[in-house]
């Protein structure tokens, strides 16, 4: 076989790849009528699902399919009952007062649901916070610091100064960040998120070379290390006049941090 043929069928091949490829897209974002009583088993294989309860009219079916451009998540449209829908819902303490919403699944299981949204990027940050643990821009109560040397003057200040430390690629980092997040809302106290992979480089390094201490108790292997080195993430560390005087290892649940942050009276409520 001459090299030009060999070429030309490769160049088929790919280009079959790729129909194939924009076919299995477009497939997987057109919005699937199912009926109520296969709903459960048809989202159950799935990763993520969208189903809109109700006659979907053409604003809505525009915003979801617009909006979703996620291979993982699949689209589908039912209509039953609000008694029947509510059975459902019930079962993870939600509750709706009409049939026209989007219920959130991961497999069988409803992790959300979403009524009403002003734009597109509402609905989208919805589906991304219940989906992927991802804080709406407008719901975000902890702080972020873009330059390294406003954050030091705090770890060097007299006050306590809270932090935490994590990456996007970590997975206990984004489960734990509604958990900070909401601290933070609830008990009106400034908590500072540092995400390594969309930290300025320089000044990120700005603030390991400060060299604090992460204490024993926060290392896997039970030895004190410093900021310099390997540390676990999440990390939130407790400051006061350059130091460390506390810290929590790990994506740990609410009432955990809740108890160090009384400790020094951060949290003064009982």
């Amino acid at each position: 076989m001459s090299s030009t043929k060999s070429f030309k069928y490769m160049l088929i091949l790919i280009g079959l790849l790729l129909i194939g490829f924009v076919f299995y897209s477009k497939s997987n974002n057109q919005i699937r009528k199912v009926q109520y009583s296969n709903l459960l088993s048809t989202v159950k294989s799935n990763d993520y699902s969208i189903v809109y309860f109700g006659t979907l009219m053409e604003s809505r079916e525009r915003a979801i399919r617009e909006t979703i451009d996620d291979d993982r998540i699949h689209l589908y449209q039912t209509i039953t009952t609000l008694d029947e829908l509510n059975i459902l819902l019930r079962q993870y303490d939600l509750s709706s007062t009409k049939e026209n919403i989007f219920v959130l699944f991961i497999g069988d299981q409803v992790v959300g649901v979403v009524s009403e949204f002003e734009s597109q990027y509402q609905f989208y940050g919805q589906v991304r916070k219940y989906f992927f643990n991802e804080i709406p821009a407008e719901e975000v109560a902890y702080k972020t610091l873009s330059k390294a040397d406003d954050f030091i003057k705090k770890f060097n200040s007299k006050s306590y100064t809270v932090s935490v430390f994590g990456y996007e690629g970590c997975t206990h980092c984004t489960l734990y960040l509604p958990t900070i997040n909401e601290i933070a809302r609830d008990e009106l106290i400034d908590i500072y998120y540092f995400d390594r992979d969309h930290y300025d480089e320089e000044e990120y390094n700005k603030i390991m070379q400060l060299d604090f201490e992460i204490p024993s108790k926060c290392t896997k292997d039970g030895i004190a290390t410093t900021s310099t080195e390997a540390f676990p993430k999440p990390m939130t560390i407790i400051s006061k006049k350059g130091k460390v005087v506390d810290c929590i290892m790990g994506n740990v649940k609410k009432e955990e941090v809740l108890q160090m942050l009384k400790k020094y009276k951060i949290v003064k409520r009982k």
